[in-house]
């Protein structure tokens, strides 16, 4: 028999009445269950169909994506080729009212006239008088 290290764990009532129902039901000491236990608890397991079949949709969704590399690279150098379309043009005021521009002959028109001096406002017009010549 190979030698055994004692460990003194402390469990509920509940679990030890189940240790003391599978130890007769098996006929086996509790050492035996408990190690059992232990080694099915800290093992590693073994890999089931559903984590080879997640890490074969892992596999597949990598691919994919992987492929999509060139295709963005082949994008990206196409916008970048293209030119830049130039800018709209803006339309000046005569080009959008014609019928409102000014005769050619019309010099009248164009002529600069001078605003007349203000008048003072508010109490000031009231209490100045006006000079006459």
């Amino acid at each position: 028999m190979a030698e055994r290290q004692p460990i003194f764990p402390s469990v509920t009532p509940g679990t030890y009445a189940l240790v003391e129902q599978v130890c007769q039901a098996q006929g086996c000491t509790q050492s035996d269950v408990v190690e059992g236990a232990l080694l099915a608890y800290l093992a590693p397991r073994e890999t089931s169909d559903r984590d080879t079949l997640l890490f074969q949709k892992l596999e597949r969704l990598e691919q994919a994506v992987q492929s999509l590399v060139p295709l963005l690279e082949k994008i990206t150098a196409y916008l970048a080729a293209q030119s830049t379309p130039p800018p709209p043009t803006v339309a000046r005021y005569d080009q959008l009212y014609p019928e409102l521009a000014a005769p050619a002959g019309d010099d009248d028109d164009t002529a600069v006239h001078e605003d007349p001096p203000p008048q003072p406002g508010g109490w000031r017009r009231l209490l100045t008088k006006k000079r006459t010549l």
